[in-house]
């Protein structure tokens, strides 16, 4: 059972991709107060990654135990007006 947590722990949503961290972690601040309610026990990732030359940071947020649970939430942020992708990351 812990085996299969820990397996499905690398569902994530991606929710852009930012010039700096520093801008990556300020949207995050804003989903969170736009929406507390879906967000609230929720944590983020910046991610640095070299985009042809170019570094950028991809914001991401975590720890969903399902595929079907991240897809839940991206249309429930969709709805909202945000932009999300659910991934299954390695």
């Amino acid at each position: 059972e812990r085996q299969n947590a820990e397996s499905n722990s690398n569902i994530e949503l991606h929710i852009a991709s930012y010039s700096t961290a520093d801008e990556a972690n300020a949207h995050w601040f804003l989903l969170q107060q736009l929406n507390s309610d879906l967000l609230e026990s929720r944590s983020h990732q910046v991610i640095e990654v070299n985009d042809g030359g170019q570094r950028i940071f991809r914001l991401r947020i975590k720890g969903f135990e399902s595929l079907a649970l991240a897809q839940d939430m991206c249309a429930q942020l969709i709805h909202r007006g945000e932009k999300c992708i659910p991934a299954e990351t390695r």
